[in-house]
């Protein structure tokens, strides 16, 4: 016999000859004789898998003796079977997993979840699967092309160097020392942070940025985006600290040249854009404090010079009055209605001669119409 039972017996008298026992000579007690080892085989090694030609065993890796293969497992339907026989070819395609396919979906779609030749989709395949999350698949596992080895296509900011790139700190921040993935230099036009006070982009010294720091106001030293610079601190002479020619509305008073400056241009408040304090007499009618105000010192105009409009009283005579003499007494020459006196107004005119005035035009009583005590009614 060839099978693994012939050999199991064969090991069996083998074992009961070295131990001094022949098949003629009754068993000890205990013993489990040649009938016991056979039995043993013929149970146990079928169980355990292990068949045995000519001293090969079927499931350790190597094809030798009577085997067509051996791939080193005892399953079935990769090619090998489980007894060391090839299997017989599956054809790809036919919708059905099996003979070591790990995958069989019946048609030759790429980008679906089986491949036309019934291999897994997987990044690194040539094969670009949306679905998977991938946007580029070179089919290669180099990290440091233009598609990355988890198939993402690289770009400056995503932290890993490109062979285009001199630098990649995983940000699009410009002002770390990575600028669009170039490290940073003066003249770049970025602002390298706690490095560089300005960054203009080009070689101008005179335009304010010059060796990418800044050129200070205060320096004493005119440069050609400063109106002056005297080198001091002193924000109320002729040049500011900002380095700006000093001026009515810039919000600083300018000793010894401006009363006042609020920064504005309206003329109807406190300090107009004269930067002098508003008065009367300035041309700014200030409504909360004068009903007018012409800007001169005529007195016979529509304004006086106290920015009050003319009225009777004011002492001067204005079209429509007889007189004004700036008072309001009833017993002179000119009334306070800035009329001339007359017999009858009412006002005894001591100074014209008479002796009474009662304001009528009665002549019977004790006041004549000629303003003379007649004495009548008394």
């Amino acid at each position: 016999m060839r099978d693994g039972t012939a050999l199991a017996v064969q090991s069996a008298m083998f074992v009961q000859s070295m131990r001094g026992e022949t098949t003629k000579r009754a068993p000890r007690r205990g013993s489990l004789g040649l009938l016991g080892w056979w039995i043993i085989a013929s149970v146990l090694l079928p169980v355990s898998g292990c068949a045995i030609h000519d001293g090969t065993v079927c499931g350790d890796g190597i094809t030798e003796g009577d085997e067509d293969c051996d791939d080193g497992n005892r399953g079935n339907g990769d090619g090998c079977s489980s007894v060391c026989l090839v299997e017989s070819p599956t054809e790809c395609g036919n919708g059905v997993v099996e003979g070591g396919k790990p995958c069989d979906d019946g048609n030759m779609i790429d980008t679906d979840g089986c491949r036309h030749d019934c291999t897994i989709p997987a990044c690194g395949d040539g094969v670009i699967d949306p679905h998977l999350g991938e946007d580029c698949d070179d089919g290669n596992t180099v990290n440091d092309d233009e598609c990355s080895n988890n198939c993402v296509s690289r770009f400056c900011g995503d932290g890993l160097l490109a062979d285009t790139e001199v630098c990649d700190d995983g940000n699009r921040y410009d002002g770390d020392g990575c600028a669009h993935c170039r490290v940073a230099v003066c003249g770049d036009g970025f602002v390298f942070a706690r490095v560089e006070e300005c960054d203009d982009g080009n070689d101008d010294d005179f335009d304010g940025c010059r060796d990418c720091q800044l050129t200070p106001c205060g320096n004493g030293v005119v440069d050609p985006l400063e109106e002056c610079d005297d080198g001091n601190d002193d924000d109320n002479d002729a040049c500011r600290n900002n380095c700006n020619v000093a001026r009515c509305g810039d919000g600083v008073v300018e000793e010894g040249v401006e009363e006042c400056d609020d920064g504005n241009l309206d003329d109807l408040d406190a300090c107009p854009t004269t930067c002098l304090a508003a008065t009367c007499g300035d041309g700014f009618v200030r409504h909360a404090f004068e009903a007018c105000d012409d800007g001169n010192a005529d007195e016979t105009d529509a304004c006086r010079s106290d920015c009050a409009p003319p009225s009777c009283g004011d002492g001067f005579v204005d079209t429509g009055e007889w007189c004004d003499d700036g008072n309001m007494s009833n017993e002179d020459r000119c009334l306070n209605m800035c009329v001339r006196p007359r017999c009858g107004d009412g006002f005894v005119q001591l100074e014209i001669g008479e002796e009474c005035d009662d304001g009528n035009d009665v002549h019977d009583d004790a006041c004549s119409n000629t303003c003379e005590a007649s004495g009548a009614g008394a």
